[in-house]
């Protein structure tokens, strides 16, 4: 493994040696990046994937790629775990759980897009939207909220296995509010988030609440989604958006859109290196802007 310096030095000429960014992916420098970047065990996982599907979609290969990449931040926040928990005690670890989520949901959405399959893909975006608006929420509050939010996953295991959790967070002196309350946001402080589009809205970008409300309507069993499966019944087997109620490449760019918001919102909030941080912030929008 090479050493932070020699890293940095790797990363900025990748960056700095891009002529074309929409052919970076195959290009010469991209190869020698993916095959001298400090943390090798990624991209050779990377290697090996691919080696396996050989005649796959150019842009699956590259939300691929993002993913990865979303992992080998996650490792690097890991590493300096030490320094970043000085400020970000709880933030850290409830916000690592939730990138843990989002790398599990995107090696999802990958199976099933190489099937054809958008409907639970649909789903799955709906749910990184999610997840990416309550990490959001979570780095702009207090550190101990991120500490309940994580308390509360102990609350809803126990009510799951019916089991008591007052006996689990004994010492946490929270109110039986936190443990008798019904609702699935017990755990926020601000009371006026009751539901996951006010997640959503506090995010305050007009074309995110747009696809979240899309996607609302496609996931729950309302005339609009039954319409459309109707509709993709009728459509070509042999046409790979057959069972895409919008198409294959849009769903892929989402789901890269996604993985870009959360790379830059863990790297602002915990890579405390301002060199390292933009460029990771600048491949990350690279590998999503790149399309076949």
């Amino acid at each position: 493994m090479k050493n932070d310096d020699d890293g940095l030095s790797i990363l900025t000429d990748f960056v700095s040696g891009i002529e074309n960014r929409m052919d970076f992916s195959n290009s010469k420098v991209f190869e020698k990046f993916m095959m001298t970047y400090p943390s090798m065990d990624i991209y050779k996982k990377y290697h090996q994937k691919l080696s396996k599907q050989n005649n796959d979609d150019p842009n699956l290969n590259s939300l691929l790629f993002s993913n990865l990449f979303l992992m080998d931040l996650q490792n690097y926040i890991a590493h300096n775990q030490q320094e970043i928990m000085k400020t970000h005690q709880f933030r850290l670890g409830a916000i690592g759980k939730i990138t843990l989520r989002q790398i599990e949901i995107t090696d999802e959405n990958l199976a099933l897009l190489r099937n054809g399959y958008g409907t639970s893909v649909i789903s799955n975006l709906r749910l990184m939207l999610e997840s990416y608006a309550i990490a959001k929420y979570l780095m702009n509050t207090d550190d101990m909220e991120s500490d309940k939010f994580q308390d509360f996953g102990i609350v809803q295991e126990c009510k799951i296995h019916k089991t008591d959790p007052r006996i689990k967070l004994s010492k946490k002196g929270y109110s039986d509010d936190l443990f008798d309350s019904k609702s699935d946001f017990a755990w926020v402080s601000d009371k006026k988030i009751k539901t996951p589009i006010d997640f959503i809205n506090r995010l305050d970008m007009e074309e995110i609440n747009d696809w979240y409300k899309f996607f609302c309507k496609y996931v729950h069993a309302s005339p609009y989604s039954c319409g459309k499966v109707h509709q993709m019944n009728q459509s070509s087997m042999n046409n790979k958006n057959a069972y895409m109620p919008i198409s294959m490449e849009n769903l892929i760019q989402q789901n890269k859109y996604y993985i870009t918001l959360f790379i830059e919102l863990l790297a602002d909030s915990f890579i405390l290196d301002e060199m390292y941080r933009e460029l990771f912030k600048k491949i990350s929008l690279l590998i999503y802007e790149f399309k076949k």
